[in-house]
C-alpha cells in the first residue's frame, strides 16, 4: 500500500510539474537564469579552490568570400576548477569600434562515463549598439572512443534588448575527434548542420538551417603552464551562400 500511494503521489508531482512548466515556461526561464547569475560568486570561489585562473589571448585574420579581411582579438581570463568555470571575454576588431564584453559560466554534471553533461550561460554586453543579451547553453557529449565524441548544444537566448523572454533556439550536432601526437594535441570539432529551431520574429516558427562549421587547432606546450595553438575555422553561412575561413593563433598561461 504504502508503493502505491508512492507511486500516486509521484504522478500527481510529475502532473503538476508538467502544468508549470507548459504555464509558466518563461518565468521558470527568467528564474534559472537569475539564479545562474547570482550562484556565480559562489563558483567563482569554487574554482578558486581548485585549479586556479588563467589568461589566453586569441589573435587571428578572418577572410570572407569577398576576399574581405580583417583582424580579429579575444582576450579572457578566468578561474577552473572540476566542475565550475568562470571567466571573462573581451572581443573586438582591430580598426574598428565593435567589441563585446562576455560573462561566461560553465557548470558540468557529474555524470557516468561515457556522458557529459554542461550548462553554459553567457551575458554578453554589445559596445556598438549598447545592448545586452543572455543565453543559456545545455551540451551533452557522448564518448564514443577514446578519441571520438559526438553531441549537441541547445542555445537559447533568454534575454535581448532589455527583455526576457525565449527569442531563439538554436540546435547545434556535434562530433569531435581528440588525439595526442607526442606532446601536442590536436581537436577536429564539426558543428553541422547549426538550425534555428525557434525564433521570435519568425511567424509562423520555420526550422532554418543556418551554417556548417569545421574547426582544427593544434596545441603545443610551451611549458607546464603556458601553450600555444595554431587554429583554423570555416564556416559556411547557409542563409546568405557565403563562406568565410579564420586562421589564428591561441596563447594560454595558467598560474
Amino acid at each position: 500500500m504504502c508503493g502505491f500511494y508512492h507511486i500516486l503521489f509521484a504522478r500527481l508531482g510529475y502532473n503538476v510539474v508538467a502544468l508549470i512548466i507548459i504555464q509558466n515556461y518563461m518565468n521558470l526561464i527568467k528564474i534559472a537564469a537569475l539564479a545562474f547569475i547570482m550562484l556565480m560568486p559562489v563558483c567563482v570561489q569554487n574554482a578558486l579552490a581548485a585549479e586556479g585562473w588563467y589568461v589566453q589571448t586569441r589573435l587571428a585574420e578572418l577572410t570572407d568570400s569577398k576576399d574581405n579581411t580583417m583582424g580579429l582579438f579575444i582576450h579572457r581570463a578566468g578561474f577552473k576548477g572540476k566542475q565550475h568555470q568562470v571567466y571573462l571575454k573581451y572581443a573586438g576588431i582591430r580598426h574598428s569600434e565593435r567589441e563585446r564584453f562576455s560573462l561566461v559560466h560553465r557548470y558540468s554534471l557529474n555524470m557516468p562515463k561515457p556522458h557529459q553533461v554542461i550548462l553554459r550561460n553567457t551575458i554578453d554586453y554589445d559596445r556598438n549598439t549598447q545592448n545586452w543579451q543572455g543565453e543559456i547553453t545545455p551540451i551533452y557529449m557522448y564518448q564514443l572512443t577514446e578519441k571520438w565524441q559526438i553531441g549537441a548544444e541547445f542555445e537559447i537566448d533568454y534575454y535581448q534588448k532589455d527583455k526576457f523572454g525565449i527569442a531563439e533556439i538554436e540546435i547545434e550536432p556535434t562530433i569531435k575527434y581528440k588525439t595526442r601526437i607526442g606532446q601536442h594535441k590536436l581537436l577536429l570539432e564539426l558543428e553541422a548542420p547549426v538550425t534555428r529551431l525557434y525564433s521570435r520574429q519568425d511567424k509562423p516558427t520555420k526550422f532554418k538551417v543556418e551554417s556548417y562549421d569545421v574547426l582544427a587547432r593544434y596545441t603545443i606546450p610551451l611549458s607546464l603552464k603556458t601553450s600555444v595553438a595554431l587554429e583554423a575555422l570555416i564556416k559556411h553561412d547557409a542563409i546568405k551562400k557565403q563562406s568565410s575561413e579564420t586562421f589564428g593563433l591561441r596563447f594560454r598561461h595558467w598560474f
